[in-house]
C-alpha cells in the first residue's frame, strides 16, 4: 500500500478525532506534511492545530468528513 493510501485510510478510520503528530509519525510515512497536502488536494478536509503544554509544542490533525469548522 502506498504511503498516501495508508494515510488516507488512517484518517478515514478516525473521523472527527484529533490525532497527535506522534501517531502519524509512528506510521513511518516520509514527508507526512506532503502526504497531508496531497489528501487536502484530493478534497479531504484535514484540519490542524498546535497546542503548547509546559513549553513544548504539540501538533494535531483531524479529518472532518463534513468539511465544517469546529465552533467554539
Amino acid at each position: 500500500m502506498s504511503q498516501l493510501k495508508t494515510m488516507r485510510s488512517f484518517f478515514m478510520m478516525r473521523p472527527g478525532y484529533w490525532i497527535p503528530l506522534w501517531e502519524i509519525l509512528a506510521l513511518g510515512i516520509a514527508q507526512y506534511n506532503t502526504r497531508i497536502k496531497e489528501l487536502r488536494d484530493e478534497g479531504m478536509w484535514i484540519q490542524s492545530k498546535v497546542t503548547t503544554l509546559n513549553g513544548a509544542r504539540h501538533s494535531f490533525f483531524r479529518y472532518d468528513p463534513a468539511g465544517q469548522e469546529e465552533l467554539f
